[in-house]
């Protein structure tokens, strides 16, 4: 029988997707130095990806099962969720400073 993926899984995955997304634009951004007015749209996706792993991390806390893969997928949805959420965290925390210290 197919076992469907715990909800913190799909949402590590989107949380990813969308993190790897902003990352990778900033970066294109950053090489062919586009103009600020386009590069406002990236805080949000940051946001986007920030709630998403919180939404993650709650669904993995909550999640109960007695399925061997299903509990490993729901802790690798867990532990992934946590670690993105705290990664987007200390950049946010670091721009803020940065911002403050000029």
């Amino acid at each position: 029988m197919i076992q469907k993926k715990p909800v913190s899984f799909k949402f590590f995955i989107a949380a990813l997707i969308v993190a790897g997304l902003v990352y990778l634009t900033a970066c294109i951004f950053s090489l062919f130095k586009v103009d600020v007015k386009y590069a406002v749209a990236l805080p949000f996706l940051t946001i986007i990806s920030f709630s998403l792993s919180a939404i993650g991390v709650y669904s993995g806390i909550r999640h109960k099962s007695h399925e061997k893969i299903t509990k490993r997928y729901n802790l690798v949805g867990l532990i992934g969720s946590l670690t993105l959420l705290l990664v987007i965290l200390a950049l946010m925390i670091y721009v803020a400073v940065l911002v403050i210290r000029k």
